[in-house]
């Protein structure tokens, strides 16, 4: 292989080499961008009410606060004379969240999540109309 072969060669590997490394360049900086994109995405979720509201009932669910009973919940609702309920049940990783609310008429609303027959409190109850 003559001198000028080589040059040639060297020349083209280096040209090659330059090109792909703009390319893999651009590459990563697609992904830089798509990753900064879905940071905003998890920071924006994580800020809203709704992020906030599940993750504090999980951690209470896998604490295991109970903060008030189904019947402490209806005991006082009988007093007041209320005792027709709506509840909305939510399938959720593996359960249901349940939300009681008496039906038709302001009043405490409780959560709770279910699973494998097992009853866990996971909100405060909160005075809704």
């Amino acid at each position: 292989m003559s001198s000028t072969e080589n040059e040639c060669s060297y020349k083209d590997a280096n040209e090659i080499l330059k090109r792909k490394g703009r390319e893999l360049m651009l590459e990563l900086q697609k992904k830089e961008l798509l990753l900064s994109k879905a940071q905003d995405r998890i920071s924006e979720l994580e800020s809203s009410p709704a992020f906030s509201n599940v993750v504090c009932r999980f951690t209470e669910i896998i604490k295991g606060e109970n903060m008030r009973s189904l019947e402490e919940y209806l005991d006082d609702n009988a007093k007041e004379g209320i005792i027709d309920f709506a509840f909305r049940a939510e399938k959720i990783h593996g359960g249901y969240q349940i939300t009681v609310h008496p039906n038709g008429q302001g009043g405490e609303t409780i959560d709770f999540f279910i699973e494998n027959n097992s009853l866990v409190t996971t909100t405060d109850t909160k005075e809704q109309e």
